[in-house]
């Protein structure tokens, strides 16, 4: 996710690298380390080494700091996009995509309430880990 005012604002996809010369927003590791450490992964993976802002107090922080800094940007589970929209940033998908598995673990009975409305967000179904495993994988644009 950018700034609209970011150079590849109107570009339909960006590369890693190509965000790699603007500062990276997120939120600071002590609020939310899953997505801290997911990101930091998978830049290494990527090879990137991009400049770091400041910590931000929260993903929706974070989204309202990218939209009014022109050169930061952040990288959003695709799932978390439609919920942080604004019209100051805008959301383009990575070329080639960043991917991030996980897991999420549920009773043998089936999955509660929680796993039901997450997995839709990270890709997943709800069946059973008696008949699916629930592999996670999100892809983060």
């Amino acid at each position: 996710m950018v700034s609209r005012h970011h150079h590849v604002a109107e570009r339909t996809t960006v590369a890693l690298a190509e965000l790699a010369d603007g500062v990276l927003r997120m939120p600071a590791r002590e609020r939310d380390r899953r997505l801290h450490d997911a990101v930091t992964a998978a830049l290494a993976a990527a090879g990137v080494r991009p400049k770091l802002g400041r910590p931000a107090e929260s993903t929706r922080a974070t989204i309202v700091e990218v939209g009014t800094t022109p050169h930061s940007w952040t990288l959003l589970p695709a799932g978390q996009v439609d919920e942080f929209a604004s019209a100051r940033v805008r959301a383009i998908p990575l070329d080639p995509p960043v991917t991030i598995t996980g897991s999420v673990v549920v009773p043998a009975d089936g999955p509660g309430h929680s796993a039901v409305c997450a997995a839709p967000a990270f890709g997943g179904d709800t069946a059973p880990p008696s008949t699916r495993s629930l592999d996670i994988v999100s892809e983060s644009r």
